[in-house]
C-alpha cells in the first residue's frame, strides 16, 4: 500500500512541475528546486520516485513557494483537486481571453466572407446575364450570316445557269 502512495506522490510532483512550467513559473527542475528551497539532487531523487525525498515537507515547500496555486490537501491527504480554486480561475482566464479573441476575430472574418460572397453572387448574376445576351446576339449574327451566305450561294448558282 505504501508503494502505491509513493507512486502517487511522484505523479503529483510531476503534474505540479508541468503545471508550473506551463505557467512559465519555472523552466527546469534545477530552477524548480531553487525556487522551493530544495537541493536539486534531492528533487531529482523525488522525481525518480525515491520515497526518502517524496515527503510532506517537499509538498509543503512547493505550496509555500507558489501560494494560491496548489491545494496542499491534494498532495498530503489525496483529497480535492491539485489547483486551488483561485488558481483554476486565474490559469484559465488568459486561455479564455485568447479563445474569446479568436472567436471574435473568426466571427468578423465570417462576416467579411459573407459580404464578399454576396458581392461575388451579384457579379456572377451580371456575368451570366451578359453571357446570355452575348450568346443570343452571336446566334442572331450566325443565323444572319447563314441567310446571307445562302442567298449569295443561290445568286451564284443563278448566275452560272444564266451564263
Amino acid at each position: 500500500m505504501k508503494e502505491k502512495k509513493i507512486i502517487k506522490g511522484q505523479e503529483k510532483l510531476k503534474k505540479a512541475y508541468e503545471h508550473l512550467r506551463w505557467l512559465g513559473k519555472v523552466s527546469t527542475q534545477k530552477e524548480f528546486a531553487n525556487v522551493i528551497g530544495y537541493k536539486a539532487t534531492n528533487l531529482s531523487s523525488a522525481f525518480n520516485n525515491n520515497p526518502t525525498y517524496l515527503t510532506k515537507g517537499l509538498f509543503n515547500k512547493i505550496c509555500d513557494a507558489f501560494p494560491g496555486i496548489f491545494n496542499l490537501d491534494y498532495f498530503l491527504e489525496d483529497t480535492g483537486e491539485m489547483l486551488s480554486t483561485n488558481e483554476e480561475k486565474q490559469s484559465t482566464a488568459p486561455q479564455n481571453d485568447k479563445l474569446l479573441d479568436i472567436i471574435l476575430n473568426q466571427q468578423e472574418r465570417i462576416k467579411d466572407l459573407e459580404k464578399d460572397n454576396k458581392q461575388l453572387i451579384e457579379v456572377n448574376k451580371t456575368l451570366t446575364e451578359t453571357n446570355k445576351t452575348l450568346t443570343e446576339q452571336l446566334i442572331e449574327k450566325v443565323e444572319q450570316a447563314k441567310k446571307t451566305s445562302s442567298r449569295s450561294s443561290n445568286r451564284r448558282q443563278k448566275d452560272r445557269k444564266a451564263a
